[in-house]
């Protein structure tokens, strides 16, 4: 039996990783509406609870806003608000603005497709929607 080459390795290694960002790009839009999904059956549950939320934007970019009443002697406060975005290469889903969370898209156990947070943890869609939409629902210290 013949050893593998370096060279023989290297395109095997090569080849493993093409198919990995394969299968990841390949799910990134379903796993990417599945967060939506939860940000969007959490945010209407907390419109029902007084929370003023809105949410606006197009696939590329989805947006949501909450107004909070201005803090004493201020007439307006802007609202917050962060954008919920996929990367153009289909690795990361990220908000940006007043909410700053990233989850990388990678290859799970039995070569399913998930959402790793920044420490490499496997997150399900709605532990991501909870952990992007806990500061900033309720971005005060709690005592």
């Amino acid at each position: 039996m013949k050893l593998m080459s370096w060279l023989d390795e290297k395109l095997a290694e090569r080849k493993a990783t093409q198919e990995k960002r394969a299968l990841i790009q390949a799910e990134a839009v379903n796993i990417y509406q599945a967060l939506w999904d939860e940000i969007v059956q959490i945010t209407d549950e907390a419109k029902q609870k007084g929370f003023d939320v809105s949410r606006n934007g197009c696939l590329q970019d989805r947006i949501v806003r909450r107004s909070v009443p201005p803090p004493l002697g201020r007439r307006t406060q802007r609202p917050l608000e962060f954008h919920l975005v996929l990367s153009q290469d289909k690795t990361l889903i990220e908000t940006t603005g007043d909410c700053e969370v990233q989850f990388f898209l990678d290859l799970c156990h039995d070569g399913i497709v998930c959402l790793r947070d920044k420490l490499g943890k496997e997150v399900t869609p709605q532990r991501a929607a909870i952990s992007i939409l806990d500061p900033f629902l309720f971005p005060e210290p709690l005592s």
